[in-house]
């Protein structure tokens, strides 16, 4: 057990040299990193005002020392983002499960949340119980395919909040994956009901997302997500296609 723990670091670190290293050094190893990096000898100057430490400029550099953090800083937005993403697709599977899909204390004594129920669970499905696509329509009149995009930095406060108090890159992270939701929510759910042959209509992943959307239509309590297809799969929400949702699938182009 410790020499596997031992292998799952050692390729952990390496893998970390490799993403976070400057060109130049990308060939150090994780004992160089060590001796030249962590463990570097710098004598401590006092004058009067300041205290000096001078690193040893063979080991490592001050410009080579502000590439390190860059990429430092890169791959933790990066690492935000991932996890923004991931949680995004819990909160989207949930939304549209509970409030979308549901009748619920929320849609019963509240206005804003009994018009997403209607507009969503009433007008939207029955619009598209036997088809899945038809003619695009003027803005405006499709408010039961689209989110408000300029609502999701407000939507995400409450949890953004939350992700401050660890780290507020983090919680501007996750504003932005919100606000990347909902537009890219709108993109693709217009482009599935209401085709007009938008430049990623032809994407690999797009064509993924559109059948699984077309299984959700059919079989309404399952396959939730939409734009990011994970809690499904997690929850256990997700459904296989079956021969019927084949041929009607093909009947659509997917």
């Amino acid at each position: 057990m410790r020499l596997l723990l031992g292998v799952i670091a050692y390729n952990l670190g390496n893998l970390l040299r490799r993403l976070v290293l400057p060109v130049a050094i990308q060939s150090w190893s994780l004992t160089s990193l060590q001796q030249r990096l962590f463990k570097t000898g710098a004598p401590l100057v006092r004058n009067a005002r300041y205290l000096t430490l001078q690193l040893a400029e063979s080991y490592l550099t001050g410009s080579l020392f502000r590439q390190i953090l860059a990429l430092m800083f890169i791959l933790q937005i990066a690492g935000w983002f991932i996890f923004s993403c991931i949680l995004m697709s819990f909160i989207e599977h949930q939304v549209h499960r509970r409030l979308m899909h549901r009748r619920n204390f929320l849609s019963a004594h509240t206005a804003s949340f009994k018009r997403v129920f209607e507009a969503h669970a009433l007008v939207h499905h029955k619009h598209y119980a036997e088809i899945f696509s038809d003619e695009p329509v003027a803005r405006g009149e499709d408010k039961e395919i689209r989110l408000t995009v300029r609502k999701a930095p407000i939507k995400a406060i409450p949890i953004a909040a939350l992700i401050a108090l660890v780290s507020w890159q983090g919680a501007a992270v996750f504003v932005a994956a919100m606000i990347f939701h909902h537009w890219a929510w709108n993109q693709i759910h217009l482009e599935m009901h209401k085709p007009e042959q938008r430049v990623f209509s032809t994407w690999p992943v797009y064509k993924f997302l559109a059948r699984y959307h077309c299984l959700h239509h059919r079989h309404l309590d399952r396959n939730f997500n939409v734009v990011f297809p994970l809690a499904d799969y997690v929850l256990g929400t997700s459904v296989r296609a079956n021969e019927g949702d084949l041929k009607y699938m093909k009947q659509w182009g997917l």
